[in-house]
């Protein structure tokens, strides 16, 4: 739920300023797929999550998992399915691992987002290292939460942590499917070509502070407005990973 409301929330009973998600009341497929954020031992729930998602119609997957341990090859198949039917497939790079970045974040066809902070700073706690394609607020992300005082309360809170900033990313390649429609069918006939496409734009029109380690946190800061505003590359430029 509070991943969610990142990628589409929207609060009704805020007439001044109703829209707090990425993508504020998109249509959202939820897929519970394992127990846990770190899905080791549920590695097969994870692929099945993946597949489920693509033959739902989903043009859009958000993982805000990990897998800390080695992979398993139905991790990488799920995500190859996924890129040939032109499905973008977002992935938290994970926290408290410098060097490392977690699958399915890492892997090939997966856009890994690392975190960042107010003033464009990375988000220290964040994973690095160039599988990170982009990073996005993760720290402080408003929130939907509940309270206990006797009964449970809706409010809002705050929390942190790359899986907010991966779904920011998710509703930006959203609003950027949105933006082009039937359009893309056209400049991209094959479909993997529509995912290289967003993974270009959206690197190309990201944020680049000074001092930005490309190498370790990705193209630079998601720009959600350069990226859906930023022409389509052409097809001739894009080569399947």
């Amino acid at each position: 739920t509070r991943t969610i409301c990142a990628l589409a929330g929207r609060d009704a009973n805020a007439p001044q300023r109703p829209f707090f998600g990425s993508a504020p009341g998109v249509e959202v497929v939820p897929v519970r797929d394992t127990n846990s954020i770190v899905v080791d031992d549920q590695q097969p729930g994870v692929c099945a999550g993946i597949r489920h998602a693509v033959n739902a119609g989903c043009r859009v997957i958000t993982i805000s998992q990990g897998i800390t341990l080695l992979p398993m090859r139905c991790v990488q198949e799920a995500l190859d399915e996924a890129y040939a039917q032109g499905v973008i497939v977002v992935a938290a790079a994970g926290q408290h691992s410098p060097f490392f970045v977690f699958a399915p974040g890492r892997l090939r066809h997966a856009i890994a987002v690392g975190g960042t902070t107010p003033g464009l700073k990375v988000w220290i706690p964040s994973c690095a290292g160039p599988e990170v394609a982009i990073s996005a607020p993760a720290e402080p992300i408003r929130v939907a939460s509940t309270k206990f005082t006797g009964t449970y309360e809706y409010v809002y809170g705050e929390s942190n942590g790359t899986s907010y900033a991966t779904p920011l990313v998710a509703g930006t390649a959203a609003l950027w499917l949105a933006r082009w429609g039937a359009e893309l069918d056209v400049r991209y006939p094959e479909k993997w070509q529509r995912v290289a496409a967003f993974r270009h734009v959206l690197r190309q029109s990201a944020q680049v502070p000074a001092g930005w380690d490309t190498q370790r946190n990705g193209a630079g800061v998601l720009d959600a407005l350069a990226t859906i505003q930023a022409g389509l590359p052409d097809r001739a430029t894009l080569v399947p990973e």
